[in-house]
């Protein structure tokens, strides 16, 4: 199997680790399944590629989340109808009798 196995690395095609076997990582990796790394390559690699931490990242404030929620646009046609409700809602009687004294008038 490791006759079949070449790493090729360039600097815009990092290795895929999760198409690859543990052993062929295990392998490309300098490491050892059962122990791991050695204290003296662990330290190298810490002062080559710094601590194993994700970056922090700064928290989006509430107003960039609200202003997200409502980047779709079907969100925006739903508001609106909700709006377009309410506002029916609010004026439903004068609709109502304008509707029907129209209908009457004409029919």
């Amino acid at each position: 199997m490791s006759e079949i196995y070449t790493r090729i690395v360039t600097d815009t095609e990092p290795v895929k680790y999760h198409v690859l076997t543990a052993e062929q990582t295990i392998k490309d990796l300098d490491s050892n399944a059962d122990y791991g790394l050695s204290v003296a390559e662990a330290s190298k690699r810490f002062r080559t590629y710094g601590p194993n931490e994700l970056a922090k990242q700064e928290p989006e404030s509430i107003w960039d989340q609200i202003k997200e929620q409502f980047s779709d646009v079907l969100v925006r046609i739903l508001l609106f109808a909700a709006c377009v409700s309410f506002i029916i809602s609010l004026t439903g009687k004068y609709f109502a009798t304008l509707a029907k004294s129209f209908y009457l008038r004409f029919f």
